[in-house]
């Protein structure tokens, strides 16, 4: 077909006796195969075409007769896209990944290797992180773009342009011009342009140089976008590239190829189209695509092959992003819904393989990957074409609340597309539709939300492609007006607000009901908060817990905090039942209340000690850890620090200065009936000796028990009950992982020793008698260390420790049911607010 952008002049070879164009007429005595180019003129009429070759050497002539096809130029599109689309999926990765790997790749001063290809330079890192800047909003990565434009720069500068056509990356050089004024910059790509290895020749016929002539071409279009003068070999490389395209998708199937090529391939070709209209590139697009989706894929469809010849076939995912961008563009100008569904699927899997272990295969991810985004948000060009690179627009953000749903309204300076995305505070985000329709007023009405706080922000995206991105804004919603139920009665109208609590009974361990079972509660929300603060609590001791009924139950307030509405309670279950879900309120909300939930009748089933370990600690601190049972045996800390546990916080022991907690209090040294349950989480860090977590045992006279962790080999859980001199042990044959959290729960019982790990009991080797008796030791109670010698001390975190008359198996699976999956274990309602009267 007739290319209507050629310059027919400089395009072809003329005859300087007659000034007319021809293709070939001469000797080509170095060469045993002649490119023979024909090109038809606008008045040359569709149909079939015959051309006679000849050719003499030696004085014999031979003569060869080709037929071919001319076929009429496409009609230029007109574009029908719906108003509104899906979001995009896999976005929230795409800039997870931006964001994180693009740090990692950020390297300010580091010098560029030009030589090595596994550095960030290659597919035009300058050029990449120029995009995440824009897209992000954040200059801070213009050190990033710089540091490798700078470098690229000068190294085309000293070569004139003469870079290995693989290595020719002008986009980045041009953005940069056009953002700085930098003419450096744009004499670099010009002696690219004119003195790049292909840059003579117009690239290649051939489709072993698919990477080498589509490059070229992209350097001829940002020369010509930077000079405004068309290079006379540009019309020859697209029509090069063109016929590539149609040996690797239309004639022959086995040409060897490899898709990322196709995919630089495409990007050149729509840049072509940007700058000229020509209307061969989108069905040429389209074959490529089609290919693509049903030959080049493999059996999951989710990854791309790298060769499709290759035997075996190998697969990844991580030059999709080489590709998946022309699915988008397609979509963007013929409006085709198969193409935007088909690049939605394949970019929603692009980082299924990780990508971090290269600089150069994340700037092959993020190289156009960024025009993918912005063509399938609305956009019309790439980001590298000029109208593409000026200042965003400018966002007013005015959220509109109402009492379960939020109507979101900013405005822009020009028009442009409109999405929301939100999300709960601190929660994974989703995205609204895309409303396509260019306007400057956007106007989103998000679905019905539940009462918390929503991080949102909202996304425009104008017709040249520029996308703009709003400040994260928080908001809370109203919450909704409380209508109690049969068997839901209002405990005390003068709480006013309510969540409603409900436990899993798949979680409840047994085939009976559990009795005051202290169930853990950990909850976070925005009506958490203080009055003052835009929550609901009037002071932070106005929690009250309540069953459906309105009976009050017993609870233990372990933390607190007013600022982020974080709330750490535990809460005593007259029964906890396996048969159906146990429901049960949490109340605040009430002005005057004066003290806190009393904690010691919470631990009312046999506990002796219950240390949650949430005091602020620092080493050598003296602060008292509480004990939260009723007994109220507070430990004393020596050289300990705070550590992070698994419910709240935890304390952390060290090796080279030993620390430990002393326990005073008579009831642990004599459990009732000298029977007894020790648990906690724990975190050892080393396995070099036995080391306690909790001693009442006098080492020299073997009188007491205990539980420790450790041998010299490896991190077993031990228990010990002594009786004068002489001593029973247990010990797991399962060890604990180092520096991993376990809860750990030790049994001494009418059956003897029993210890479960994880929820789950363990098999043991018992030394000395299976159902012993001990002797009180009469010293105070550790945890750390024996208590008369300071050693065996124990290396690692610590949790939520606990001594209590003998628990069942039951009891203790449930109770790591419970602490390992709060939120599983406990489904949390919405906020409910009574109704004034």
């Amino acid at each position: 077909m007739h290319n209507p952008t050629a310059d027919e002049k400089n395009d072809c070879l003329v005859d300087p006796a007659t000034s007319t164009p021809f293709v070939w007429n001469g000797s080509d005595n170095a060469h045993e195969r002649t490119l023979i180019r024909l090109r038809t003129a606008a008045a040359t009429a569709p149909g079939l075409y015959t051309v006679d070759v000849t050719a003499r050497a030696a004085g014999i002539t031979r003569t060869a007769s080709y037929s071919f096809t001319v076929e009429p130029p496409p009609a230029k599109l007109l574009s029908v896209r719906p108003g509104t689309v899906p979001a995009i999926p896999g976005l929230t990765k795409w800039e997870s990944n931006m964001k994180t790997l693009g740090k990692k790749w950020c390297v300010p001063g580091e010098v560029m290797s030009f030589g090595y290809e596994g550095q960030v330079w290659y597919y035009d890192g300058g050029r990449v992180y120029l995009q995440i800047a824009d897209y992000t909003g954040d200059p801070s990565w213009l050190d990033c773009a710089q540091n490798i434009l700078r470098q690229y720069r000068d190294q085309a500068i000293a070569r004139n342009g003469n870079i290995q056509q693989w290595r020719v990356f002008p986009h980045g050089l041009a953005m940069n011009y056009w953002r700085t004024n930098d003419e450096t910059s744009r004499s670099a790509v010009i002696l690219l342009s004119k003195n790049a290895p292909y840059a003579a020749k117009s690239g290649s016929p051939f489709v072993s140089a698919i990477r080498e002539t589509s490059y070229v071409i992209e350097t001829y279009i940002k020369a010509e976008q930077l000079t405004g003068q068309r290079d006379p070999h540009l019309a020859r490389a697209v029509d090069f590239l063109i016929g590539i395209f149609d040996q690797l998708f239309a004639q022959d199937a086995n040409v060897l190829h490899q898709l990322f090529f196709d995919g630089l391939g495409a990007e050149a070709l729509i840049q072509y189209y940007e700058l000229t209209e020509d209307p061969r590139i989108p069905p040429t697009i389209k074959r490529m695509l089609d290919w693509v989706w049903e030959h080049g894929r493999d059996s999951s469809g989710n990854r791309l092959l790298y060769n499709p010849l290759a035997v075996p076939l190998t697969s990844s995912t991580t030059c999709t992003n080489l590709v998946v961008p022309a699915f988008a563009w397609y979509w963007s100008v013929t409006g085709d819904e198969v193409y935007r569904e088909r690049g939605d699927h394949l970019f929603r899997h692009s980082f299924d393989v990780d990508i971090s272990y290269s600089g150069k295969i994340f700037s092959q991810n993020y190289r156009w990957s960024f025009d993918f985004v912005r063509w399938r948000s609305g956009g019309k060009y790439s980001a590298t074409h000029p109208l593409a690179n000026r200042p965003g627009m400018a966002f007013v953000l005015r959220p509109e609340i109402t009492s379960s749903n939020s109507k979101v309204a900013w405005t822009t300076l020009v028009p442009s597309s409109s999405q929301v995305e939100f999300g709960p505070f601190g929660g994974e985000p989703v995205s609204t539709d895309i409303d396509l329709t260019p306007k400057t007023f956007h106007s989103v009405t998000l679905p019905t939300l539940a009462y918390t706080v929503y991080n949102l922000r909202a996304k425009s995206v104008d017709e040249v492609g520029n996308l703009s991105i709003s400040p994260v804004t928080h908001f809370l919603t109203n919450p909704a007006i409380a209508q109690p139920g049969a068997g839901e009665a209002w405990v005390d109208r003068s709480w006013s607000h309510r969540i409603k609590l409900t436990v899993n009974r798949a979680l409840v361990a047994g085939t009976i009901p559990l009795t005051d079972f202290p169930v853990l509660v950990a909850l976070q929300s925005q009506a958490l908060v203080l009055k003052d603060r835009g929550g609901a609590v009037e002071n932070g001791n106005d929690f009250l817990f309540a069953d459906e009924q309105g009976n009050r139950l017993d609870a233990d307030i372990q933390n607190y905090d007013a600022v982020t509405g974080k709330l750490t309670a535990w809460v005593r279950m007259p029964a906890l039942s396996n048969v159906s879900n146990t429901v049960f309120y949490m109340y605040f909300g009430k002005p005057g209340v004066s003290q806190p939930p009393s904690s010691g009748t919470t631990w009312r089933a046999g506990y002796l000690g219950v240390w949650h370990l949430e005091e602020a600690l620092e080493a050598g601190s003296g602060t008292p850890v509480k004990d939260s049972s009723a007994n109220g045996y507070h430990a004393e800390p020596q050289n300990m620090v705070t550590a992070a546990g698994v419910v709240g916080k935890g304390v952390g022991f060290g090796v080279e200065t030993p620390s430990s907690l002393r326990i005073p209090g008579a009831g642990l040294k004599a459990p009732p009936g000298l029977r007894f349950t020790i648990s906690a989480w724990i975190r050892p860090k080393i396995t070099n000796w036995q080391q306690r977590v909790f001693s009442a045992y006098d080492a020299v006279g073997k009188r007491g028990y205990e539980l420790s962790v450790g041998n010299t080999t490896a991190i077993t859980v031990n228990m010990s009950a002594g009786l004068n001199g002489s001593a029973s042990t247990a010990q797991t044959i399962s060890t604990l992982t180092k520096n991993q959290w376990s809860h750990v729960a030790g049994t001494l019982d009418e059956n003897g020793f029993r210890v479960m790990i994880n929820g789950q009991p363990v098999p043991l080797t018992v030394t000395g008698n299976s159902t012993p008796q001990f002797v009180p030791s009469g010293l105070d109670s550790y945890a750390g260390r024996i208590p008369n010698r300071d050693i065996y001390t124990y290396y690692g975190d610590l949790d939520e420790l606990r001594v209590s008359s003998p628990k069942s198996n039951d009891w203790l699976l449930t109770e790591y049911n419970n602490q390992s999956s709060p939120t599983n274990f406990i489904s949390v309602g919405q906020v409910e607010m009574l109704s004034a009267e």
